[in-house]
């Protein structure tokens, strides 16, 4: 007979419960630790390197790789990584540069990088979110979503900003020979847009090379042509370093129509830019369609995968092209003065003004 302090063994289910529950937990402490301890792309597109100088004097504080300080405002980008709580602060500054709650629903994301927003992003973010004093978020959609899910909440819309390219411009006489498709791993299923791009590249007579992001499956006789250079999966500072010297004529954006990818920032076209490449991406990519047809700072492919075969063979054909669309987005790119803008955004924030994004 039980003594009457004694606690009856919970039910198995319950026990079983608890187990998964405690598992969940250290992968999420495990992949937390990671986060914590890596480079972040976010970190450096967004505040990084438009605030060295801030950083580099003390004005602004990094406490982890994406949680920074000044006085008594906090600025956390995306996550709060490793950290086991946040420093006390009067303000924070949440940066959003992708929609996690579409991304744990869509069902062409990988499992793992569905498995990491949910057990790491999204519980950062929900904690973050209800806490924020202003939410930065990196396209319009983006915007409009936190706005419509937390009315009254002040949101802002900051786009990235990489350092001043240096790289030239596609020729505009030839054929545009050197293509790039570089994407992370949330682009796998995107990948299949381009297959029959690669195809008939394979299968024609125009010269080309053509560069690819190694974090991606590829079938067998991609890997075995030496037209095709697969890189290895690079963290971000071995990115940042092989793009140095490196040059494209055409970079390939190919994304499907899903609520994640429509939230997607510009980065893709500041990226691009710094191999001098043109940029050719879907028409349903929202912030690419600006300006009129003759001012667009991309080509633009309206369809699937037998549209982006048939655009990507004009672009090479017709070099000319490529060499127009480079220059326009890196006009757009330099008159836009991105880093000066993310600068002046974030001391204007720091100071406390919470208007408008600059």
């Amino acid at each position: 007979m039980l003594a009457p302090s004694a606690c009856p063994p919970a039910p198995r289910a319950t026990r079983l419960s608890r187990a998964a529950g405690t598992a969940v937990d250290g992968v999420s402490r495990i992949v937390r630790r990671v986060l914590g301890t890596n480079a972040s792309p976010t970190a450096d597109l967004y505040l990084g390197w438009s605030c060295a100088d801030l950083i580099g004097d003390g004005t602004i504080r990094q406490i982890a790789p994406t949680v920074f300080q000044s006085a008594g405002t906090l600025i956390v980008l995306r996550h709060d990584g490793a950290l086991d709580r946040l420093p006390d602060h009067d303000r924070l500054i949440l940066v959003m540069d992708d929609d996690w709650r579409a991304g744990i629903s869509d069902p062409g994301l990988p499992t793992s990088y569905r498995a990491k927003l949910a057990l790491v992003e999204a519980a950062a973010a929900r904690r973050l979110e209800a806490r924020a004093t202003v939410i930065v978020a990196a396209s319009e959609v983006l915007v409009a979503r936190y706005r419509a899910l937390l009315p009254g909440r002040h949101v802002l819309r900051l786009d990235p900003g990489w350092p001043p390219a240096t790289a030239n411009l596609p020729c505009g006489a030839g054929v545009a020979r050197r293509i790039a498709c570089l994407g992370a791993v949330s682009h796998r299923a995107d990948l299949d847009l381009i297959g029959p791009a690669v195809t008939a590249l394979r299968a024609g007579a125009l010269p080309f090379h053509l560069t690819l992001s190694g974090n991606h499956p590829f079938p067998r006789a991609w890997r075995a042509d030496p037209r095709i250079e697969i890189l290895p999966a690079l963290s971000w500072p071995a990115y940042r370093a092989w793009m140095v010297g490196q040059r494209f004529d055409i970079g390939l954006v190919p994304l499907r129509d899903t609520a994640f990818n429509r939230a997607r920032s510009i980065n893709k076209l500041l990226e691009y830019n710094q191999f001098g490449a043109a940029v050719l991406a879907p028409a349903g990519w929202a912030d690419a369609c600006l300006g009129s047809d003759a001012e667009r700072r991309c080509g633009l492919v309206d369809g699937g995968a037998e549209a982006w075969s048939k655009a990507v063979s004009l672009m090479m054909q017709q070099p000319g092209l490529a060499h127009d669309f480079a220059a326009r987005n890196r006009s757009a790119i330099n008159a836009a003065e991105g880093q000066n803008r993310q600068r002046a955004f974030w001391i204007q924030m720091l100071n406390g003004t919470e208007g408008h994004a600059v």
